[in-house]
């Protein structure tokens, strides 16, 4: 009776049916790392990776939550996944292969508003702006000039610092200049940084700063978009009030019924 006893939990431990499956996975660790059939798989480690629903190979997998980016306890059949999503809105992708395979569930959308913001953003260049600075300035003048220095770089814009000595202003020595380089960078470090290497010669220092921000497209842009579509409105509705009151004008004449010859 022991021994049958014995006998029955062991069954019972190959076959334990997960809670949110309808069969029963009796064991991950060989089915995980088994292709499953009609897909090809590479041995190159990562070469999977993208692979999208039908196209990842493996029988079972473990999911990350697309909002938290929380990796589940629980292995899932790759099959139920497939079965429970909308082909036409989400889709299933491979997202990490060891120690284990690892799947994340996708909202179409929100990839293609991703891909179209990357776009947009491309799509619109930073502007590129120089700003005269003397080593003898004012703090009235500096004050000025670093707002709207910050205001460029705030925008997503490059902005060279060009220092020039005036004339009967006496020469920077070394030390001054890699002062008020500092100085520069750390009143400047919220908003932009150093995009290139500076250049410098005895008496002038180019300092070439790059704003955090992507360049976001300009009101005026959107709004000369927005003026070429009504204009096209304008003239598509034109175009119809001329055909209308061509056809009034000169409508068609009723073809009569031809005679048969008798």
């Amino acid at each position: 009776m022991n021994v049958l006893r014995a006998a029955t939990r062991g069954l019972l431990r190959q076959s334990v049916v997960h809670p949110f499956r309808v069969r029963p996975i009796p064991s991950t660790s060989r089915l995980a790392h088994t292709p499953a059939p009609g897909t090809g798989r590479n041995k190159k480690k990562g070469s999977n990776l993208q692979a999208r629903n039908e196209q990842i190979p493996y029988r079972v997998v473990r999911v990350v939550d697309s909002e938290t980016s929380r990796l589940g306890d629980e292995w899932v059949a790759l099959s139920d996944i497939l079965a429970t999503i909308k082909r036409k809105e989400y889709y299933v992708e491979l997202v990490a292969e060891y120690p284990e395979p690892v799947v994340k569930v996708i909202k179409s959308s929100v990839v293609y508003n991703k891909m179209r913001a990357r776009a947009e953003r491309q799509k619109v260049k930073r502007e590129e702006k120089e700003v005269q600075m003397s080593w003898a300035i004012s703090s009235a003048d500096l004050t000025r000039k670093l707002e709207k220095v910050r205001k460029e770089l705030e925008a997503g814009n490059r902005v060279d610092l060009v220092y020039t000595p005036k004339s009967g202003q006496p020469k920077p020595t070394p030390a001054q200049v890699k002062n008020q380089a500092a100085e520069m960078v750390k009143a400047l470090e919220d908003v932009g940084e150093e995009w290139q290497p500076r250049t410098s010669t005895k008496t002038t220092l180019v300092m070439h700063f790059q704003g955090h921000n992507e360049p976001s497209a300009s009101k005026d842009a959107g709004s000369s978009h927005k003026a070429r579509w009504e204009e096209k409105k304008k003239k598509k509705i034109e175009r119809r009030e001329k055909e209308l009151l061509r056809q009034n004008r000169y409508p068609k004449q009723p073809q009569l019924p031809t005679s048969s010859a008798s």
